[in-house]
């Protein structure tokens, strides 16, 4: 029984996508389900709206998931860590 290696080109996924999932994704977008419309569009003016907002307070030094506590820290002090970790929807470190 022989071993047969792959090389890294047999490794790499195909860049053409399936046209059935193309044809799957354009049904699925279709304009006579407005509802899923609206989804995908909120969906990316939030990531938009995230990747702004990134830029603009990047020289801080601060990430997302900091400033949301730190505005809900001003907003209403003494809040639990399960609190803020549902706030900046992370996990609950561990207490020690």
């Amino acid at each position: 029984m022989t071993r047969e290696t792959a090389s890294t080109a047999d490794l790499q996924p195909d860049p053409r996508p399936d046209p059935r999932a193309v044809a799957a994704v354009v049904d699925w977008y279709s304009p006579d389900r407005p509802d899923l419309v609206l989804g995908i569009l909120l969906g990316d003016a939030t990531a938009l709206i995230r990747r702004l907002f990134d830029r603009r307070v990047r020289h801080l030094g601060f990430t997302r998931a900091q400033w949301k506590i730190a505005v809900q820290l001003a907003v209403k002090d003494g809040q639990s860590q399960t609190e803020l970790a549902d706030i900046a929807d992370i996990e609950r470190a561990p207490l020690g």
